[in-house]
């Protein structure tokens, strides 16, 4: 749940980014720390307008159950500082998706030695070419959540529906190129139209990216659940935290299995590529997490 949350007070903003820059080491020493970042506050499975420092842990124990030296202090130069369980999944999927003639973002894509259901996130473009790829997932296309090999490799054919057979008119591409620590990776479209900007489900056209803000609104269209509203709730260096915005909430869960690959946008006229979707938590139906988008764009060399 989620009270009415604002876009935080920007001088308050960097004074939490200044403080948390300067005793990040020190925060990321604690037993079971996963990241640290700027965030609201998380209590009693609920989301307050109030920013602050947030660190994630795999474990959250009460207060008596820790040694003083274990303890994370609650406040760090008057900045509120929150601790936050937190155990994310990957979520890709073994269920296919109808097939599209016109390749776009939001649908279903796989590559059949990986076997594993996934979305194709948007069309993007080559820096050096301007060729035309298509975005996801680096655990769809190369290795499945939980394996730390490489499944997948360059020139490896991608099919749409996910999971369909390698016949001729599944395939839509091959396997370009991917970055694991961004969990990104995109494959040249050969065999089908491309419907450039668009996301399936939204009316407008993709238009360029644009940087993650706490409490900014934004929405994704995914294989499994379709078209979802967020609220950006925490951001760390490498990952955006994205809970149910209450004001847009549709029935059933944020995002789930084969959603991975799904384009985070803004909520607005002017949409605008924020993120790219790679799982949820083990326990929460309504958070979602994603890696910031410029992060993909500067490691693979490509622009939307």
């Amino acid at each position: 749940m989620l009270e009415e949350l604002t876009v935080p007070d920007e001088k308050l903003l960097k004074k939490i980014q200044k403080v948390l820059k300067k005793n990040k080491k020190f925060l990321m020493q604690f037993h079971g720390v996963r990241d640290v970042g700027v965030g609201f506050k998380f209590s009693l499975n609920k989301i307050k307008n109030i920013p602050c420092i947030v660190v994630f842990v795999s474990k959250k124990f009460k207060e008596d159950e820790l040694q003083y030296e274990q303890k994370i202090p609650s406040e760090i130069d008057n900045i509120l500082v929150d601790v936050i369980e937190s155990n994310p999944k990957r979520h890709s999927l073994s269920d296919p998706n109808g097939l599209f003639d016109s390749l776009k973002g939001g649908i279903s894509i796989s590559n059949p030695k990986v076997n594993l259901a996934g979305t194709m996130g948007a069309i993007v473009f080559d820096n050096e070419t301007n060729e035309s790829m298509a975005l996801t997932n680096f655990h769809v296309l190369f290795a499945a959540a939980g394996v730390f090999r490489t499944i997948g490799k360059s020139g490896d054919q991608i099919v749409q529906p996910a999971l369909s057979s390698s016949l001729s008119q599944n395939v839509v591409g091959t396997l370009v190129r991917g970055n694991r620590n961004v969990d990104a990776a995109v494959f040249k479209i050969s065999g089908r139209g491309i419907s450039k900007g668009e996301i399936n489900g939204f009316g407008e056209i993709l238009r360029g990216t644009t940087s993650a803000l706490l409490g900014m609104d934004v929405k994704k269209s995914g294989s499994s659940t379709g078209i979802t509203y967020g609220k950006i709730t925490a951001i760390t260096n490498s990952n955006i935290r994205i809970s149910k915005n209450p004001s847009r909430a549709v029935e059933g869960r944020l995002s789930s299995s084969g959603d991975s690959g799904s384009l985070w946008v803004t909520d607005s006229s002017e949409m605008k590529a924020v993120a790219l979707h790679w799982g949820g938590e083990h326990d929460l139906v309504d958070v979602a997490h994603a890696v910031p988008i410029n992060l993909i764009t500067n490691k693979l060399n490509i622009h939307f």
